[in-house]
């Protein structure tokens, strides 16, 4: 019995751990030895090292058995070795006690018999058989020592993590919380309700929305035995796979949805890119590559597969907890729902405004205050970078967190009237009414028709880069806005209206008189352009110091419908 004194300075002794290794393969390890190893068996990087103990153990033992010469041809024992079971192996050969064999009797051979001749037995088969027995000694001695030492619930690798969830109720409320880190080979996860984000360790994102039941199969493959789930696989994760009761879906580069309801019938949804199905049973089993825009259905019943409509509006495709979005691939967000302290999917509170000196989001005050030349950071709503009250006739307008200038700002009276609002129909303080000069009309205040009431001076700048996160799969490719004077403005006014990014100019149309005539507006977002700014100034009116005589009355502007264009693009 061998066994060396605990570890105790609470690092790992790897020579000492191969010792005790040696001692256990060998079958004389004692009870504290086994204790010790056990305690090491719970550590993460305890099995790798076992495994490489086991092959390096092997090929000794098949050296052994073999002449160095003939060892040397079959490239076993590489330069690879692990210097420490050398070490271990040495010490172990240095320290042994000498055991004495006894004498073997032979038996005495009768001078009338012939010595039985004994068949030669090549060099090459004698190491391929010994090799073999070795190797698979070592493997079932692996699975044994796997199944002694490591836990039952610890037994898979983790592979993923439970990023994010919204209204979640699990089977298990209290394993699976935000943070989780999920394991292959462990029961299957019951999504009573609610939502739930994935990550997999190869950035593969899924959503799953309950009630659903699934498992965590490999580290780019989950089983979703029934419920709706949503795929988005970049690049780096190509081939990761979801599997059914009845079919297998394999990414190609792609997004995907996939829903199976309480009979097994499955439907496959592409939105994106291409993927490979794989259905049927058995010997009739096939294989298709479904593009963007298609979709299948396969039969929980009778495994037959038709074609359906693709139907890109079913999915939850990303959840964020922290601003409440639940995004089914809507193809634009709205800035007035943003403006409202919302997400851009109807979220938002109509009638409620973001004060441009303290970024205050709250209640109305209709009266004139002066401006302070500072930029406002809004830090209640990720989505809004700041606000301010553009006046260029002092210090530069900064119109963004990371300094960008509005070079081209005109001196204004430095004054505001009201906040920023998410325009409120039925709130007589804040005119909606839109007369539009061409055929047709619109009511702007609400959730179906909304707007950004901005009387002059004022500005706002999105946070384009925070909307990109939190809508990952999505590319914002263009804003959109009807701009111009409110008809319900008591008297005259006018307003210069402009549209920057990153504090360039990108739209302006100044000297807006007309009540009820929309000015189209349509740019480009790139993927590079972080902030978007909305402003508004007085037009540059003489400026008397009566109220109604002031060069911002009246000017009661409005960007009706401002969107941002979304586009799910090509998966980078």
């Amino acid at each position: 019995q061998w066994y060396s004194s605990s570890m105790n300075d609470g690092k790992t002794n790897p020579v000492k751990i191969y010792h005790l290794l040696l001692r256990l393969v060998e079958g004389d390890i004692n009870d504290a030895g086994l204790a010790e190893l056990k305690a090491w068996f719970q550590q993460e990087q305890a099995i790798p090292i076992y495994w490489e103990f086991i092959k390096n153990y092997t090929a000794v033992k098949l050296y052994e058995e073999t002449s160095a010469e003939s060892f040397g041809q079959m490239d076993l024992l590489d330069n690879s070795m692990d210097m420490d079971l050398w070490l271990a192996l040495a010490d172990d050969e240095k320290n042994a006690p000498e055991v004495h064999l006894p004498a073997c009797p032979q038996k005495p051979v009768r001078q009338w018999e012939k010595p039985a001749a004994v068949p030669k037995v090549t060099a090459g088969s004698s190491k391929l058989s010994m090799f073999s027995l070795i190797a698979s000694l070592a493997a079932i001695l692996f699975l044994v020592v796997y199944a002694y030492f490591v836990p039952k619930a610890s037994r898979g690798f983790e592979v993923a993590t439970l990023a994010d969830s919204i209204n979640a109720k699990w089977a298990d409320d209290a394993s699976m919380k935000p943070g989780t880190r999920l394991v292959t080979g462990q029961a299957k996860s019951l999504l009573r309700g609610g939502l739930a984000k994935l990550v997999f360790d190869n950035n593969a994102v899924v959503t799953i929305e309950g009630p659903a039941e699934f498992e965590i199969i490999s580290e780019d493959r989950i089983k979703l035995q029934y419920g709706r789930l949503y795929s988005i696989v970049p690049q780096e994760a190509l081939g990761f796979s979801v599997t059914t009761p009845n079919a297998m879906v394999i990414d190609l580069g792609t997004q995907f949805g996939v829903q199976v309801d309480f009979q097994g019938t499955t439907e496959l949804h592409v939105s994106q890119g291409k993927t490979q199905l794989i259905a049927g049973e058995n010997k009739n089993k096939v294989k298709f590559e479904i593009f963007e825009g298609s979709a299948r259905k396969i039969s929980g019943i009778s495994s037959d597969i038709t074609d359906i409509p693709c139907n890109n509006f079913i999915f939850v495709r990303q959840i964020n907890s922290q601003t409440n979005l639940i995004w089914r691939g809507q193809p634009s967000i709205s800035l007035a729902d943003i403006t409202g302290g919302g997400n851009g999917l109807g979220t938002g509170r109509l009638g409620v405004g973001i004060h441009p000196l303290t970024g205050e989001i709250g209640d109305i005050v209709a009266e004139d205050r002066m401006g302070e030349g500072k930029y406002i950071t809004v830090p209640q709503n990720r989505y809004i970078d700041g606000v301010f009250v553009p006046n260029g006739q002092f210090s530069p307008v900064v119109v963004s967190s990371k300094g960008h200038i509005f070079t081209e700002c005109p001196v204004t009276n430095n004054i505001f009237y009201m906040e920023i609002i998410n325009s409120k129909l039925t709130d007589p303080a804040v005119p909606m009414l839109w007369k539009e000069a061409a055929p047709g009309s619109g009511i702007y205040g609400s959730n179906t028709c909304p707007s950004i009431f901005m009387h002059a001076n004022l500005g706002i700048t999105y946070n384009l880069d925070a909307i990109r996160s939190d809508f990952n799969g999505a590319e914002i490719t263009r804003f959109t806005a009807e701009a111009g004077l409110s008809p319900s403005a008591t008297r005259k006014g006018n307003v210069d209206v402009w549209v920057l990014v990153d504090g360039n100019v990108r739209y302006c149309q100044k000297n807006i008189t007309e009540k009820g005539k929309s000015y189209p507006i349509e740019i480009d977002i790139k993927k590079t352009d972080r902030f978007l700014t909305l402003i508004t100034t007085d037009g540059g009116d003489i400026d008397y110091p009566e109220p109604a005589r002031r060069a911002t009355d009246s000017d009661w502007a409005l960007f009706a419908n401002p969107e941002l264009v979304l586009t799910t693009g090509q998966v980078h």
